[in-house]
């Protein structure tokens, strides 16, 4: 086995590396779309809040409700909206809707954090197999050089299948409902 080998360890190393960086500009990218979603969908909750304290329109309470709710913090506008929703008054379906809303979007984050940390593992372990046996070629004999290509060969398989469906689910393709 010449020098196929050193290139086949370092190729899958750099490899897997740069699929590591790649991975991250994906998840980089949704996350900023989700904290864009979640700022409208608090504002959305907020001007919900000042409808359901003044419902007819009139100048002086809508103020002081508008007022009110802009020094709310996002955790009190989130506990009040739920508040409303479990009074099942007449507003609760549309905070409803909206709270179900913000409830995927942090549940969408959480899965892709947990599919980022699987790819992590898998392309961080791929790698540092690579990097782990690329400087003892000369002291293994041949058929021990192959069937660490093969296991490593393996693992970038498996490494790279984990990449894909983890970069297809951040970027929301085949996503569910």
């Amino acid at each position: 086995m010449a020098e196929g080998y050193y290139y086949t360890l370092s190729a899958v190393a750099q490899s897997f590396a740069a699929i590591v960086a790649l991975n991250a500009v994906f998840v980089i990218y949704k996350f900023q779309l989700l904290r864009n979603q979640r700022n409208e969908l608090i504002l959305t909750l907020r001007q919900l809040l000042v409808q359901k304290e003044d419902p007819h329109g009139l100048p002086g309470p809508r103020d002081r409700a508008s007022d009110r709710v802009v020094r709310m913090t996002e955790n009190q506008v989130l506990e009040e909206c739920r508040d409303i929703v479990n009074k099942k008054g007449v507003f609760s379906d549309r905070f409803n809707e909206q709270l179900d809303l913000f409830d995927k979007n942090g549940q969408f984050s959480k899965d892709i954090i947990k599919w980022f940390k699987r790819t992590l593992w898998f392309n961080g372990t791929t790698i540092l197999l690579s990097l782990i046996f690329l400087p003892w070629k000369n002291l293994l004999p041949n058929f021990l050089q192959c069937i660490i290509l093969g296991i490593v060969l393996l693992l970038s398989i498996c490494a790279l299948l984990v990449t894909i469906h983890a970069i297809l689910f951040t970027l929301g393709i085949g996503e569910k409902g």
